[in-house]
């Protein structure tokens, strides 16, 4: 089988690897393909394992126009991303063979005669409010590519209240499966050892933007903390951050172990990242990333006694840490296992040729 995540920040290729990790146990052999970072992070975490160079959507992020209006622009560029995909699984298939493909959205991963996943959060994406009109066209269009594929999972929960909310709620048809939240970290029974932990991820310029923000705060170095960048491909620490505990990666086992034993995480709403926290118990100060839709409507989705949210143009880190402290511990309303054990009852009913009978939703 085939598996490959977007590659838009880390959270794609993390989310993806409990799902690789339960196809391996499950006695599949199983192919890589990946493009820049989530390419990268592969390679470190399934270094055995074949992973091909697999291009996809290429977008760019200014600093100055509003990420709606670049987004808006660079439409036709999100179609040639897709074409460019579906070429790249053509000529894999061609010169591999191929059982099954999982992509974890990307749109161009269909085959006409191979059965094919889409993994997604996003059933209904949200367009920026300057381009809210647009989201009927943006549907139809999305739903016309989920379709040509045979099934859809969605990683977060059906019959209780959900991690992605609107973004995936309700199912679009019967070959559409709720897989429960994915998560490649395990809580780590350890001495709290921070009083909190930043998380950095997703597009530049705007990860760097935020480090650069954090880094300046004068309370930075007056406080237990360890920073990870989300940078797999990187050795290089720049000297604002020389006198704090950073990482530019982790591995799961080493990074599980860091955020338990922190009070609060401060980090992006990236939804690989909530699924992340929930796991592990974390309350956690988001930041979303500017014009980012579906980080922001996370971010407000998740409000609560848990998670609170602070934009990134009002951000301090005082005003963080203030946050973070009145947050509470988040308790799973399911034990930590439920979604994997039916994931594996998912995975399980695949036989050779892609067909399954698994249980909905």
């Amino acid at each position: 089988m085939l598996i490959s995540p977007l590659n838009w920040g880390l959270g794609h290729a993390t989310r993806i690897t409990p799902v690789i990790r339960k196809f391996l146990d499950n006695g599949w052999d199983v192919v890589l393909a990946a493009d820049g970072i989530a390419y990268s992070y592969l390679l470190q975490e399934f270094p055995s394992l074949p992973l091909y160079q697999l291009p996809g959507i290429k977008m760019s992020y200014g600093r100055r126009l509003p990420l709606w209006m670049k987004m808006a622009w660079q439409i036709p560029r999100i179609f040639l991303g897709i074409c460019r995909e579906h070429r790249g699984i053509q000529k894999i298939t061609a010169v591999r063979h191929v059982d099954l493909i999982v992509s974890d959205n990307r749109y161009g991963l269909w085959h006409k005669t191979i059965p094919a996943v889409f993994v997604t959060h996003q059933i209904y994406i949200r367009p920026p409010l300057n381009l809210r009109f647009l989201q009927p066209a943006i549907f139809y269009v999305s739903n016309y590519f989920m379709k040509r594929f045979t099934f859809r999972w969605v990683p977060d929960f059906y019959d209780e209240k959900t991690l992605s909310g609107k973004l995936s709620h309700p199912a679009v048809d019967e070959n559409t499966y709720y897989i429960g939240p994915l998560s490649r970290l395990k809580p780590q029974r350890v001495t709290e050892a921070y009083d909190f932990v930043i998380m950095l991820s997703g597009p530049e310029p705007q990860r760097t933007l935020l480090e650069k923000k954090i880094a300046a705060s004068p309370g930075l170095k007056s406080h237990r903390v360890a920073i990870i960048r989300g940078l797999p491909g990187s050795s290089a620490i720049p000297d604002y951050l020389k006198d704090v505990e950073t990482y530019n990666h982790l591995s799961s086992v080493k990074l599980s172990r860091i955020l338990s034993g922190a009070a609060f995480v401060i980090s992006r709403s990236g939804y690989s990242t909530v699924m992340d926290l929930y796991y592990l118990n974390k309350p956690a100060v988001f930041i979303p990333t500017p014009g980012q839709t579906e980080q922001e409507y996370l971010a407000q989705h998740l409000e609560g006694d848990f998670y609170t949210a602070i934009s990134q143009k009002s951000f301090s880190l005082e005003k963080a840490i203030a946050s973070g402290k009145r947050l509470a511990a988040p308790q799973q309303s399911k034990p930590f296992g439920h979604a994997q054990s039916h994931m594996d009852e998912i995975i399980a009913s695949f036989n050779g040729n892609g067909d399954t009978k698994a249980p909905q939703k």
